[in-house]
């Protein structure tokens, strides 16, 4: 629901006291461009010389009629509904959009007010910067009590709720569960929608030389948190010079701190030197960081590995892939970095990272010849 582009769009925004509008897919049926939970946060000008939205919920086809929306719905002050209903042809075409996706989706337009601190995006925000696993309900569709667009955000054992004085009805599952993802619950003659709230997936990057680069820069268009880390301070140095916020300082024998290690989701380990990337396997060993991969050749792979105890190597199996990434082809920093990248992005989903137009792991069904 929440990413780094929608909170980099708040805290702007937010800054210049504008109403904001949050929409959030809450139903989709056929083909559409994003799933229930997907949202994007919407800045409608009363005067429609300064409008501004962030994030898509559809391929940008949408998104200017939505702003219309928002705007209705920042004039009521209230929550509103919008549905797209392109599954007719001769719809599709009467909209003047031809998407030809054939497809349904439904949308909740939630308006915040500076007046109000922003609420409830701000819990939202404050939840995605302190990355803190969430469930968000919202209340869409008819019905009784709480009324269309109430929300209340459930982590841990806190619970907040907006508007504070709403009732909300026993009985709805008030549980988080990260793993879940977004649902309709119908209660009572009225429809809650209930979406996960995930901190940004972390990559931790071991190694701060000159291909690291392309490697964050890739991980944050992605929207991942991904800190650098190297033992070299020269590195460093032009890591942050050319604007690579999060690169720190760390000698190979001392591990990754553990705030980095708690709730990281993969490491990549790319020193190019030799003995610090041994020590950083033996470190990842012992962690829970479910994936590891590792740059450079498969000779060097079982070099790294025999050097390592019998019961660290043994450890680190399931979650290594040396050679990192996916065979993409290419050369050069940018086409490892890629490589690289797409693979976590496929562990992350749980996909195998194969053609989209064919059975995973078919070979391309299309040849292109480029003339040179």
């Amino acid at each position: 629901m929440f990413d780094a582009e929608l909170l980099a769009a708040f805290d702007s925004l937010r800054a210049r006291r504008r109403p904001l509008v949050i929409a959030c897919v809450v139903d989709t049926q056929g083909s559409t461009y994003r799933k229930p939970g997907a949202a994007m946060l919407l800045a409608p000008d009363p005067d429609g010389e300064d409008d501004r939205f962030d994030g898509l919920v559809s391929g940008g086809c949408l998104e200017g009629d939505l702003l219309e929306h928002a705007r209705a719905a920042v004039s009521a002050g209230h929550a509103l509904e919008v549905t797209y209903d392109l599954r007719d042809p001769e719809v599709d075409a009467l909209w003047g959009l031809g998407l030809g996706c054939a497809g349904l989706i439904r949308l909740l337009l939630v308006p915040a007010f500076p007046e109000d601190e922003h609420a409830p995006l701000d819990m939202l925000a404050a939840c995605y910067r302190e990355r803190r696993p969430a469930r968000v309900q919202w209340v869409v569709g008819e019905g009784g009590r709480p009324g269309r667009g109430a929300m209340r955000v459930l982590a841990g054992g806190t619970e907040y709720r907006w508007p504070p004085d709403d009732r909300w009805p026993a009985g709805v599952d008030a549980s988080v569960d990260a793993d879940a993802g977004a649902r309709l619950i119908a209660h009572d003659g009225t429809q809650i929608l209930s979406v996960p709230l995930r901190p940004a997936p972390r990559l931790l990057v071991l190694g701060g030389g000159p291909d690291a680069l392309p490697v964050w820069r890739f991980a944050r268009v992605m929207g991942w948190d991904c800190p650098v880390l190297d033992h070299r301070p020269a590195y460093l140095a032009k890591l942050h010079a050319a604007g690579v916020s999060d690169a720190r300082l760390c000698v190979a024998t001392e591990p990754p701190p553990a705030e980095l290690l708690a709730d990281c989701d993969g490491a990549l380990v790319m020193s190019h030197h030799l003995d610090t990337d041994a020590a950083r396997l033996a470190q990842l060993a012992v962690s829970r960081v479910p994936w590891v991969g590792l740059l450079g050749p498969r000779a060097r792979r079982e070099r790294l590995l025999a050097d390592l105890p019998a019961d660290a190597a043994a450890s680190l199996a399931p979650r290594l892939s040396a050679p990192v990434g996916l065979d993409l082809g290419g050369e050069g920093a940018a086409s490892i970095a890629l490589a690289a990248v797409a693979q976590f992005q496929a562990v992350l989903a749980g996909r195998p990272g194969g053609h989209l137009a064919g059975s995973p792991g078919s070979s391309c069904p299309h040849t292109v010849e480029f003339d040179r």
